[in-house]
């Protein structure tokens, strides 16, 4: 495993190896009445992904649980919440939370950003231990639920229209050119990849990777192919991408080596990377499926079982239903 294309020649036979032998269609425990994948001690999470600890009533939820109950459209959300809505990283026994990002221990927020402790605000941003707010404005229980309908009807007379000719009434998440990162900068781009031109058809905002000014001081074909033969002197080097800039992936065209980096290939005896960390991080993002379901059928001869799994059916494993599987590996 010292050898670099020792190592590339062990993963190409490892993988046509693995193509051999079936795939369970979902992993998915304990959770009747669900679809997706990686989903755990729950009930009816339908189109769920990353679903672990007694959630409950869930549709379209990405890494939630932990008590979550009555959810849709949300991401990074549980620990005992409920009813919540088009909203991202709600925790702590929050309720009734729709349009909102980073909520704890609320209740009844709409399109607010990082307030917690608090109730009944909408619009804010910030607030901690408030009640009874507009726009970060106080307001008395009265003129708040008198107020706040207004603007509902006035968001849905009178809608934000971006550059696309998209309308955002009341009842849309935030319209993505108010996000202060591109699509082309999120994590975002790991799991729903785009090309600039698909993000900005969108309506999302892209940013081209900043043109680097350093000089790369060691080729791709003057990298040791062993560990063995690595000199301390590496990590005074800027090392070529193998991408050298022209990927999707941040490719930063070059890299160094750290000297803790050298330390842990050494300890484990393997071979220089010949990617950047970016391309790195893409390259093993490829072995997970997406987050996207598919209805096939058990690819197992005379069974007639079918199933929603992330498996696209021009994949090239072997994809069986749950009965299949289990006798399969039993």
């Amino acid at each position: 495993m010292d050898s670099y294309s020792k190592l590339q020649e062990f993963k190409k036979r490892f993988n046509e190896f693995k193509l051999q032998f079936p795939h369970r269609y979902a992993h998915i425990i304990k959770s009747p009445g669900s679809t997706g994948n990686n989903i755990q001690n729950a009930k009816n999470a339908v189109n769920c992904f990353d679903i672990n600890g007694e959630a409950e009533d869930l549709k379209n939820a990405y890494i939630a649980g932990w008590g979550l109950r009555d959810a849709r459209n949300v991401d990074h959300a549980g620990h005992k919440s409920e009813l919540v809505y088009d909203s991202l990283a709600t925790f702590s026994n929050c309720s009734r939370v729709k349009l909102s990002f980073m909520t704890s221990s609320s209740h009844d927020i709409t399109y607010s950003y990082n307030c917690h402790s608090s109730n009944n605000l909408f619009g804010c941003v910030n607030l901690r231990n408030k009640s009874y707010c507009i726009l970060n404005k106080q307001y008395t229980e009265k003129e708040y639920n008198e107020l706040v309908p207004k603007i509902r009807e006035h968001m849905a007379k009178m809608p934000y229209i971006n550059s696309t000719g998209h309308e955002y009434r009341y009842g849309e998440f935030f319209p993505p050119e108010f996000a202060p990162y591109s699509y082309s900068e999120t994590i975002a781009q790991e799991y729903f990849p785009l090309s600039k031109e698909e993000s900005l058809a969108k309506g999302y905002t892209w940013r081209d990777n900043e043109k680097r000014t350093y000089s790369i001081t060691m080729k791709l074909e003057n990298i040791p192919d062993s560990i063995k033969d690595v000199e301390d002197s590496i990590t005074k080097e800027v090392v070529e991408c193998a991408h050298h800039g022209d990927c999707e992936h941040a490719c930063n065209g070059a890299f160094r080596i750290t000297s803790d980096e050298l330390q842990f290939l050494r300890k484990m005896k393997l071979p220089l990377p010949r990617l950047c960390p970016h391309c790195r991080h893409y390259e093993r993002i490829v072995f997970r499926n997406s987050f996207h379901l598919y209805h096939r059928k058990c690819m197992n001869f005379g069974c007639l079982n079918e199933f929603e799994t992330s498996y696209a059916p021009d994949c090239p494993e072997i994809v069986y239903c749950e009965q299949c599987y289990q006798q399969e590996t039993a």
